[in-house]
């Protein structure tokens, strides 16, 4: 979510689901807790900043993950959930960035581990673990940079609505430029053999995070726009095969790459976005983009969501187990058991 600058859903959607299929719970009950995990966490990472050479996931998702969690045990009840919030406020990492500009999937671990812990917390809790009060705002001081911090969004808007599907398999600050690459493909053609200067302005927050130049391994490429915008113009997509080791090595990629020069600009009416401008042939050309698909006005259709589930769980599952468990997954009344979607019976 863009607000809360991380993936408020990377955590809370695995701590419902796992309580929810223990606990035979609705798919209704399920999605409540689902929500209520979701909107914690993105109100703490919009209110808070992580302090510099720190990676997000895992750190208040720590806390998004023992609310959900809470929620699907003791039915959303207040002090549950205010418990939960302040025990798993105690135990926020500090996750580095350090992986992830190496090429250590170190990083890969920190949701996985953020998830663990929330639910952890919450069992707890239900044993007889006691959470002390205010810890929440200690852990917003030491953990995170107090100088950068806001205030929380109030009650009424309803954060989870402005969550999105991500077109491209990259981080979302990468998708810009690489939208960018793909409207100049679309307009000027597919030829980027004659390119001799490439010039990407983006907004600061993507060039701090995804500033990785030159990558050899997947996440330093995931975290690099260089990357992303060179193979988007030279193959024309940037799915799961721009990160094996042929796409890491192919020559024009990497020699468009190298050309990349990035700049930092404010100028975005939205807030994030990427200006290219390429020089081919003696002729510059610009192209810009503000929004993706995704984004909270210009949101994946089903269909293009569907599509997508698709073509990664088909290898997987086969044709008609994919089909099914899609149509289980969009179709199934919020009164059946979540275990309903998952087995079909």
């Amino acid at each position: 979510m863009a607000a809360a600058h991380g993936r408020p859903g990377l955590h809370a959607v695995p701590a419902a689901v796992a309580l929810a299929l223990e606990s035979d719970a609705r798919l209704a009950d399920t999605l409540d807790a689902l929500v209520v995990g979701y909107e914690i966490g993105a109100r703490l990472g919009a209110a808070w900043r992580i302090r510099a050479g720190m990676h997000v996931d895992g750190t208040w998702g720590t806390i998004a993950a023992a609310a959900s969690a809470a929620a699907v045990m003791h039915a959303r009840a207040r002090d549950a959930l205010s418990n939960a919030v302040e025990a798993a406020a105690c135990l926020i990492p500090a996750s580095l960035y350090a992986p992830a500009r190496q090429g250590a999937t170190t990083r890969n671990l920190y949701a996985a581990h953020a998830v663990s812990r929330g639910i952890e917390t919450a069992l707890a809790l239900t044993a007889g673990i006691t959470a002390p009060q205010q810890a929440i705002g200690q852990a917003a001081a030491l953990t995170f940079d107090p100088t950068q911090a806001v205030a929380l969004t109030p009650p009424g808007p309803w954060l989870v609505l402005q969550g999105y599907f991500k077109p491209f398999a990259a981080v979302r600050h990468v998708h810009y430029g690489a939208q960018a690459g793909l409207d100049w493909r679309a307009t000027f053609g597919t030829d980027t053999e004659s390119i001799t200067a490439i010039g990407l302005q983006t907004y600061p927050e993507a060039a701090t995070y995804c500033g990785n130049r030159a990558p050899t391994t997947a996440i330093q490429a995931q975290f690099s726009l260089t990357y992303g915008l060179a193979h988007a113009l030279a193959r024309g997509g940037l799915g799961p095969d721009a990160y094996d080791v042929n796409a890491l090595r192919d020559p024009e990629i990497n020699r468009l790459e190298a050309l990349t020069v990035v700049e930092e600009t404010g100028a975005f009416d939205t807030g994030r976005g990427a200006t290219l401008t390429i020089e081919a042939n003696g002729r510059e050309t610009n192209v810009s983009v503000d929004r993706v698909d995704g984004d909270t006005d210009q949101p994946m259709t089903r269909e293009a969501v569907v599509a997508k589930f698709l073509k990664f769980a088909t290898p997987r599952l086969g044709a008609e187990t994919a089909v099914d468990l899609a149509h289980r997954i969009v179709d199934t009344p919020l009164s059946q058991p979540l275990t309903r979607v998952l087995s079909g019976d």
